[in-house]
C-alpha cells in the first residue's frame, strides 16, 4: 500500500482502489460484478515491525459438517471433540444493525457460537438500542465497531455476491440478498 494511503486515518475509509502487499489491482481489467484482476507486485518489500492485530493462524483439520452441527455447539476442547473456528455467512440485513447482528453479541454463554464475552461492547449495544437519536446512534456505532476489532468477536474474512440467471420465461423474481420464491410466475 502506497504511505499516502497508509497514513490514512484508521477509521476512515480508503477510496482508491489499491493492491494489498504483495499483489497489485489491475484497475484497467476492472469489470463490476465480472472481473477484479490483482498481479503479483515485484516492488513488494514486506515490513518489519511486529504485527499489529492478533494472529488468525489455525492449526487443525477440516470437517465437514451439516445443520444442525452438534461439534459447533460443544464447548470442549479441540482434542476432545470441540472446535476453535468455523466458516459461515450473513446476508447484510441480518448485520444491519448492532442489535440484529448475532455475532457481534458478547454475552458470554448466551452469545452465538464460541461464545464471546465483553461487558463494554455489550454495554454500547444496549445504548445503542436505548438512543432514540440518529447522530447520537452513528457515534455509538462507531465506538462499537472500534471496540469489535479490538476484542474480534468474530473475523469477517470477506464478501461474495451471488449470480443467478433466469430463464426468460420467469417473471415477478425479487432481486433482494435472500431468494424468495413468492412471485414468481412462468409465462
Amino acid at each position: 500500500m502506497p504511505e499516502r494511503l497508509a497514513k490514512t486515518d484508521p477509521y476512515q475509509q480508503v477510496t482508491e482502489t489499491v493492491g494489498s502487499g504483495p499483489f497489485k489491482f489491475v484497475t484497467s481489467e476492472f469489470q463490476p460484478g465480472h472481473k477484479a484482476l490483482y498481479v503479483k507486485n515485484a516492488d513488494y518489500v514486506p515490513r518489519t515491525e511486529p504485527r499489529a492485530a492478533r494472529s488468525t493462524r489455525s492449526n487443525g483439520s477440516i470437517c465437514p459438517s451439516t445443520r444442525p452441527q452438534p461439534r459447533r455447539a460443544s464447548k470442549k476442547p479441540v482434542a476432545d471433540g470441540g472446535w476453535s473456528i468455523f466458516g459461515t455467512g450473513w446476508t447484510d440485513v441480518e448485520t444491519l444493525d448492532p442489535s440484529s447482528n448475532l455475532p457481534l453479541a458478547a454475552n458470554g454463554g448466551a452469545a452465538w457460537f464460541g461464545w464471546p464475552s465483553d461487558d463494554r461492547l455489550e454495554e454500547l449495544r444496549s445504548e445503542w438500542l436505548r438512543t432514540d437519536e440518529s447522530e447520537a446512534r452513528q457515534e455509538i456505532a462507531v465506538e462499537i465497531q472500534r471496540r469489535a476489532f479490538e476484542i474480534l468477536p468474530y473475523a469477517p474474512t470477506g464478501q461474495w455476491s451471488p449470480t443467478t440467471a433466469y430463464r426468460e420465461n420467469v417473471k415477478g423474481v425479487i432481486i433482494c440478498p435472500t431468494l424468495f420464491m413468492w412471485n414468481v410466475e412462468k409465462t
